[in-house]
């Protein structure tokens, strides 16, 4: 999802308070922890430099012809969303109102190039599994290094619901599909969904599982709805997110490392 490229939020605190004794703030701690260091791993990756350079690239061409602003809107991706959720004809789908403006206003070129990014940014999210952010923010680290030889607070925590939902990325399979897909960032409109089906095996054998990747849907909602107006997220979702992906699982870690090795040798993850 390119949305979210020029005002990052990544290390603002969004999050509501514990709200009931159930829920374990050491918990929710470490999982705002492994969400910022995944970042930080990330943003230093090489194939991940690759793709911002590159769609910094389609940013600058569709500024210069004015309407990059409009397509950072809630409206532009709603109409995105409302589109392509009723219409499947192939030739539809390249065709979509937005790239028939461009054609209209601004010439094939526009709207062919429009086209192109479409594949770079689908291409990003199946990559990476997140909310577009330039590698450019995150930490300093001499800046850093200063603060902590001169003995002042350093947080190594991530915030934002985007760095947050970025870990359901190393999510080992799911209990839920949207539509017959498995969840990410274009899959976050469920009420447009036509079908939210469940493993009937799940429901048996991992109820739990079953209600933690719902929890982890609902991050991934407000992670997008949180690009266009701060959202709360109820520290269930949070704490289920930390059960479902880091509780005691060493598997974690693997596919963490795993991740940053397959885009290391361009294989993604």
């Amino acid at each position: 999802m390119a949305l979210g490229n020029e005002a990052s939020t990544c290390y603002e605190p969004t999050m509501t308070p514990k709200s009931s004794a159930t829920v374990y703030q050491d918990d929710i701690d470490r999982l705002k922890k492994a969400a910022f260091w995944y970042w930080e791993y990330m943003r230093r990756n090489d194939l991940y430099r690759r793709y911002c350079d590159v769609m910094e690239q389609y940013h600058d061409y569709f500024k210069s012809i004015g309407v990059f602003d409009s397509m950072q809107t809630k409206e532009y991706l709603n109409e995105m969303v409302e589109y392509v959720s009723t219409h499947d004809d192939h030739l539809d789908i390249k065709y979509p109102p937005f790239r028939r403006r461009l054609d209209r206003d601004h010439g094939d070129e526009a709207g062919h190039k429009y086209f192109k990014y479409g594949f770079l940014c689908r291409s990003y999210e199946k990559m990476f599994g997140r909310i577009y952010v330039h590698y450019f923010f995150g930490i300093d680290t001499e800046e850093t290094l200063q603060k902590i030889f001169k003995g002042e607070n350093v947080t190594f925590e991530a915030s934002a619901p985007p760095e947050i939902s970025a870990l359901t990325k190393l999510n080992g399979s799911w209990l839920v599909s949207i539509d017959d897909y498995t969840p990410n960032n274009f899959l976050y409109d469920y009420e447009r969904a036509k079908s939210i089906t469940i493993d009937p095996k799940g429901i048996i054998n991992k109820p739990t599982e079953v209600s933690q990747d719902i929890h982890a849907l609902n991050l991934i909602n407000k992670a997008v709805a949180s690009i266009f107006e701060e959202q709360d997220i109820p520290p269930e979702s949070l704490q289920s997110v930390y059960k479902r992906n880091l509780a005691g699982k060493i598997c974690f870690w693997i596919r963490f490392y795993a991740t940053f090795h397959a885009l290391d040798v361009g294989q993604g993850a």
